[in-house]
């Protein structure tokens, strides 16, 4: 009924996990002296030593903005007809009525990108003026676009968003009318202001 064996073999085991051969109190003893002692520190020392007080330069650098980035960004567009995808078989009344004339043709675009990577700017031209206010992050930017004055009934809407590309941010501005009625959009390529 009972296997003398195994028996032995758990005993030992446990005895040996569990450390049943010495009382408690006598372990904490060993433990206690396992750990290192801490050593006085000289007088007038605030405890801190110089790789403790200095952060590590890779965390630095972790925590440091993108300087290619940080900085003001100039670029032109030139303002087209935007497309709005419909369902099938849906007929969009209201934008066939747009022309095409309003909101079309050039414009500049600038932006700062400040060291927390914050955007602000503005934009002059075909698709009105307007305030930009965004982020980077990593490559990204995206922008929103407010106009200057909003009861303005030309007034435009929308996003400017795209990415860094070598030493150049390549982007796309989408916006529409406050009755969303026209949509115009436009490629730009901003580069840096020496």
């Amino acid at each position: 009924m009972f296997n003398r064996p195994l028996a032995s073999f758990a005993c030992l085991f446990a005895l040996s996990v569990f450390g049943c051969d010495k009382p408690s109190g006598e372990k904490a003893k060993e433990a206690a002296s396992a750990q290192p002692k801490p050593t006085p520190e000289p007088a007038g020392s605030s405890g801190k030593t110089a790789a403790s007080a200095a952060p590590s330069a890779s965390a630095a650098a972790e925590n440091a903005p993108d300087n290619v980035l940080v900085g003001t960004w100039e670029g032109s567009y030139d303002a087209k007809k935007g497309a709005v995808e419909m369902p099938p078989r849906v007929q969009d009344k209201v934008r066939r009525k747009d022309d095409g004339k309003q909101a079309i043709g050039p414009g500049k675009v600038s932006i700062t990108i400040n060291k927390d990577l914050e955007v602000e700017g503005t934009t002059d031209g075909a698709l009105g003026k307007a305030q930009l206010r965004g982020k980077v992050e990593g490559d990204d930017l995206r922008v929103q676009f407010f106009p200057a004055d909003p009861l303005d009934k030309q007034a435009m809407f929308g996003i400017v968003s795209g990415a860094r590309k070598d030493d150049r941010i390549e982007a796309r501005i989408r916006v529409t009318s406050g009755d969303v009625t026209v949509v115009r959009e436009a490629d730009i390529v901003l580069r840096k202001k020496q």
